[in-house]
């Protein structure tokens, strides 16, 4: 599996992090091995972009967090909104000050 790097923060807001939740590993610190992966030199947006391109079908993309990666490559090329049968959003947040779902 390929893995590539994505943002390194939101959009519109200065990047806040959950270590208090998710630990300083991302994983609970359990002690799980993360292994030696290293991202390929092309980003999460253009990577995205290109595998929607080289897609026989429209794809469904299912998110994992923060939805910057989609919102960056939806801005390179606008076209592949048509080429995108559904976006599952698995990962999001709710401001309760605000009542808004925060995506960027």
């Amino acid at each position: 599996m390929n893995i590539y790097q994505g943002a390194a923060g939101p959009l519109r807001r200065p990047l806040e992090t959950a270590q208090h939740i998710h630990g300083q590993d991302g994983m609970g610190d359990i002690g799980l091995e993360l292994g030696e992966n290293t991202a390929t030199g092309l980003n999460a947006a253009n990577a995205i972009v290109d595998a929607v391109h080289s897609s026989a079908e429209p794809l469904e993309v299912i998110t994992l967090g923060p939805l910057t990666n989609i919102a960056l490559a939806l801005r390179l090329d606008p076209s592949i909104l048509h080429r995108i049968r559904r976006i599952t959003i698995r990962g999001w947040r709710w401001r309760r000050s605000s009542k808004r779902l925060c995506a960027l």
